[in-house]
C-alpha cells in the first residue's frame, strides 16, 4: 500500500501500514517542535524545513532519494558522499538537479 504522510509543512511518500504512518507521522510532528524550522530556497521556491536539516533528509522529503540527483548548496556543488553530514542553514540557496535519459 502506498501512503502519502503529510505533517509539518513537508510531505512523505512511504510504503507503510496505516498505525506506521501515523507513528511516523508523530514522530515527524515531535521533531519539528524540538527542532524548529528555517527557511531556504530549493530551486528558486520558498521552503520551510526542519531545523539542522541535511541535504539527504531534503532530498528524502522531495521524493527523491533512489533517484541519481546532484545538489548544490550557496553556488558549491555537494559531493553525494557528503548529503548525510551537509546541514542546511537559514537561507541557504539550494539547487536539486535530477538526471534523466531519453532520445
Amino acid at each position: 500500500m502506498l501512503t502519502i504522510v503529510k505533517s509539518c509543512n513537508f510531505e512523505t511518500m512511504r510504503s507503510r501500514s496505516a498505525a506506521d504512518n501515523i507513528r511516523v507521522t508523530f514522530k515527524q510532528a515531535k521533531i519539528m517542535t524540538n527542532r524548529g524550522s528555517i527557511s531556504i530556497t530549493v530551486n528558486d521556491q520558498s521552503h520551510e524545513i526542519v531545523e539542522h536539516s541535511t541535504v539527504a533528509e531534503l532530498i528524502e522529503q522531495k521524493g527523491l532519494r533512489n533517484r541519481a540527483v546532484a545538489v548544490e548548496v550557496n553556488f558549491v556543488l555537494i559531493p553525494q558522499t557528503a548529503f548525510d553530514q551537509t546541514v542546511l542553514r537559514q537561507a541557504d540557496h539550494v539547487e536539486i538537479v535530477t538526471l534523466s535519459g531519453g532520445g
